[in-house]
This record gives structure tokens, C-alpha cells and sequence, in this order.
């Protein structure tokens, strides 16, 4: 029905645990599209390298701006905020390479694979890598509002308030990402896909549907409270400046492209979840397309934004 195979049968001689159904596998691929493994391999190097690059040349740039706190505060935000997403990259390379290793034989080692601490990790490392970067983009968000209505204190801003919530954004992102390590057999991560993805479309009842409801719920609410940080942003922004029409549509651009990449990576998600937790049932090329493609889009852009 899904495109899966019968791996159990007499041609294919796959292990009869090796049945199970998933929306991204094949019978002998861990990642039976080759479209989807080229996305995957495509996304995971550019947010390395991408990630990589603005981390370092982040860190090189506040040697030479220790005379402006306001812009070594951004450069320390956009230098963790690369980092986080760099751990998404690890993440989609790592899979891409496990797809690879098991090219051809994947429904000897499903089972296993499926099961595997090392899959959960990898779980755990995607919701790592999506909760820190949304916490210090809403604190990206919530410094520069403040700093347009009050340009004169933040013009000398002190270490510790920006230090402060990179510091909770990771310890909050990590404390959210690891929690089904407790019990990693417990199969959250990989149930329901080979790419040990986290389950974002779960129903009231599924096994940790609550852990879901709650990632999907508390990412909706970062999003809007962004939305309206950097609205409010512009709106001020247009009143005080004084260069010129120029530098306002040149906000009004950024702006729009921060608001409208996290839109068109989250919203969809969060619409799909929430209509999951009504009872509809999803097409499987919806999870291929928000899990697979939309949920680590984000790392991918945020350094050609940020930076």
C-alpha cells in the first residue's frame, strides 16, 4: 500500500521482523527514494559547511567588535545559533551514511538498526538541534525589539544578558531533545521511521503523544511570539529612522525572509500535527515531506539569514 515490499517472502529471503512498514525505506534502502537521498546528503552538507563557516568567522569578528557590546551580543547568538543548527547536519550525514553502509541488504539490519541506541541518538540530536535554534532565534528576536525601543542602554549591553539565554536555550533544548534517552528502547525515535526522525504526527493515545503535542505546541508559540517581535521591530524601526526609504525596505526584506522561512518550515508541521491529533489520517507523503524535508530546512537557511 505504502511502496513497501513483502521483505519475508521466498525471493527476497529478508528477515520476517524486517516487515515492518515505513514511509521512507525500500526493502534493500534505508532511504528508498534516491530523490530523498540526494535531499538529504544535499541539506546535510550545506548546513555543515554553511554552519561551519558562520560559526568561525562569528567568533573571528568579535575580537574585532569588543567596542560594541550590542554587536558582539548578535555575533555570540548567530555563532551558537550556527552550532545548533551544525548539529542538524551531523544528524542528516549521518543517516545518509548509515543509508549508504546498508545499500542493498538494508532489511538484514531493520530490525536491528530500528532498535539501536545509535538511532535514538541521532533522534535526539535532530530535536537538539531544532529546540536551541529556536530558543536563541526568539532571543535574536526579543534583544533586537529591545534594542530598537531602547538603543542608548543596549548600546552597552552587559555580558550575562545575552549569555544568560544561550546558556537556557541549550540546557532547556538538551533537557527536551534527551528525555526519551531515558528509555531509548522505548522506540520513540524510530517506530515509526527508519531515519530515527522524532514522531511529530502522533494521536491522543500513542505511546509519549503528550512529549509530540508538546514539541509541536511549544515551537508554534516561539513562532508567533517571533512573528510578532520582528512586526513590532519594523514598525518601530520605520518611525525613528531617518536614512531614508531605502534602509526600510531593506528591513522590511530581512524581516520578511526570517518571518517567512520559519512560516514556511513550521506552520505546515504544526497544522499537519494538530489535525493528526484530531484523528484525520495523513497521507504518508506529508511525513516524507515535513519530517524529511521541512523540519531541517531551517538549519540549512538560517545561516545565509543570520549572518
Amino acid at each position: 500500500e505504502n511502496g513497501i515490499k513483502d521483505c519475508s517472502d521466498g525471493s527476497d529471503e529478508c528477515p520476517a521482523n524486517s516487515k515492518k512498514e515505513t514511509v521512507f525505506s525500500s526493502p534493500f534502502e534505508m532511504i528508498g527514494n534516491p530523490v530523498f537521498r540526494g535531499i538529504l546528503w544535499m541539506m546535510g552538507g550545506i548546513s555543515l559547511l554553511g554552519n561551519t563557516a558562520v560559526c568561525i568567522i562569528s567568533i573571528m569578528q568579535v575580537r574585532t567588535a569588543k567596542s560594541e557590546p550590542l554587536k558582539v551580543a548578535f555575533l555570540w547568538l548567530v555563532a551558537n545559533l550556527s552550532v545548533s543548527d551544525l548539529l542538524m547536519g551531523v544528524y542528516l550525514l549521518s543517516v545518509s551514511a548509515m543509508g549508504s553502509r546498508f545499500s542493498g541488504s538494508y532489511c538484514y539490519h531493520d530490525a536491528e538498526w530500528r532498535s539501536s541506541q545509535t538511532c535514538s541518538i541521532l533522534g535526539s540530536l535532530a530535536v537538539v538541534s531544532t529546540e536551541v535554534s529556536a530558543l536563541i532565534m526568539a532571543a535574536m528576536a526579543t534583544i533586537r525589539l529591545v534594542s530598537v525601543y531602547f538603543p542608548v542602554r543596549m548600546s552597552s549591553i552587559k555580558r550575562v544578558t545575552y549569555a544568560a539565554p544561550i546558556v537556557c536555550a541549550w540546557c532547556v533544548g538538551i533537557l527536551i531533545g534527551t528525555l526519551p534517552l531515558a528509555n531509548y528502547k522505548s522506540g520513540y525515535f524510530v517506530e515509526s521511521a527508519c531515519v530515527c526522525m522524532p514522531r511529530l504526527f502522533a494521536k491522543v493515545g500513542d505511546a509519549a503523544w503528550g512529549y509530540s503535542t508538546f514539541i509541536i505546541v511549544f515551537n508554534f508559540c516561539l513562532f508567533v511570539y517571533m512573528a510578532c517581535c520582528y512586526l513590532f521591530l519594523y514598525q518601530r524601526s520605520r518611525k525613528v529612522t531617518k536614512v531614508g526609504k531605502s534602509k526600510s525596505r531593506r528591513l522590511l526584506r530581512t524581516v520578511a525572509a526570517m518571518i517567512f522561512t520559519n512560516f514556511c518550515c513550521w506552520i505546515p508541521i504544526c497544522i499537519m500535527a494538530f489535525i493528526t491529533l484530531a484523528g484525520v489520517k495523513l497521507d504518508n507523503i506529508v511525513y516524507v515531506v515535513c519530517a524529511g524535508v521541512l523540519h531541517p530546512l531551517n538549519s540549512v537557511l538560517n545561516p545565509l539569514i543570520y549572518s
